[in-house]
């Protein structure tokens, strides 16, 4: 059943639903940057949480495997980036890592990410997970654990602009969500040429960050996502620029300053293009 809603906030803000059920009903949508952006323990339950709280949307983070192929939630192929553990997270085994692996500030741990999809099916109001792949072993495991937990309408995972990436997603299971990265015109091309529905989220570089081109996203039926300091990251480290995301009709911005990106949300004044899906 094909539905569009339209929804009027205050005299100048025209937002209209996403009509995809998986995502929230409102735009443009706001996600958060390692669950937290410059939380100390970002990456880290607590600080999904406390970022949940603030009302975003979406919960970005990193996806590594361990070395009997269990996915964890970490950006960089060493503990020691994040965590008081040490070596390469793909030399070690899950048993020694479950609960092990503190933040260096804090009594935080590393979660796996089957421990992440548990805290947020066990929230009222479920987050939407973006889980990057950040190494080739975590994707068929991730994808195992959407269906163990039936956890297709909360999460997205990214692909990158890694045709592979998305290859072994997509061969995995037909219906879990994708995002993908193209660099290049051309790759962008290739990723709205596809049949595939279920490849939801566009990230955009700033080489095809065109609003001609935002506007095929959309036409294609789906979302157009940007991280907010790609405009500027110098800025982000005082506050803020999800403006700059809002201001070409991105529909996803994800950034490290979350609670005061929510903010901007509310003084945009574009209207995001309604999509609905048959």
């Amino acid at each position: 059943m094909k539905k569009t809603l339209l929804i009027v906030v205050g005299p100048a803000l025209l937002w209209t639903s996403l009509s995809f059920g998986f995502f929230p009903s409102h735009g443009p949508l706001v996600g958060a940057h390692r669950g937290g952006g410059f939380e100390l323990c970002g990456n880290m339950i607590p600080a999904f949480e406390k970022t949940a709280k603030t009302g975003v949307d979406i919960i970005e983070f990193d996806l590594r495997a361990s070395a009997d192929g269990v996915p964890f939630v970490l950006h960089d192929p060493k503990l020691q980036s994040s965590t008081r553990c040490r070596g390469a997270i793909s030399e070690k085994n899950s048993a020694d890592l479950i609960g092990a692996c503190k933040c260096k500030v804090g009594s935080a741990v590393m979660p796996s990410f089957e421990e992440v999809l548990l805290w947020n099916q066990s929230r009222n109001r479920p987050v939407i997970l973006n889980a990057e792949f950040k190494d080739l072993a975590a994707i068929e495991p991730a994808i195992e654990l959407v269906q163990k937990y039936q956890a297709y309408d909360t999460v997205y995972f990214q692909t990158k602009a890694d045709p592979q990436r998305y290859q072994i997603a997509r061969e995995r299971d037909s219906k879990v969500k994708l995002l993908f990265a193209p660099k290049d015109d051309a790759a962008l091309d290739w990723a709205l040429a596809l049949v595939d529905p279920d490849l939801r989220v566009i990230e955009l570089h700033e080489n095809i960050r065109t609003p001609e081109n935002i506007e095929r996203i959309r036409k294609a039926g789906k979302l157009s996502s940007e991280n907010s300091w790609h405009f500027t990251s110098t800025r982000e480290v005082f506050g803020a620029t999800c403006t700059d995301v809002f201001r070409l009709k991105i529909d996803i911005a994800i950034t490290n300053r979350a609670k005061q990106c929510l903010k901007q949300r509310l003084e945009a004044t574009w209207p995001l293009a309604a999509l609905s899906i048959e």
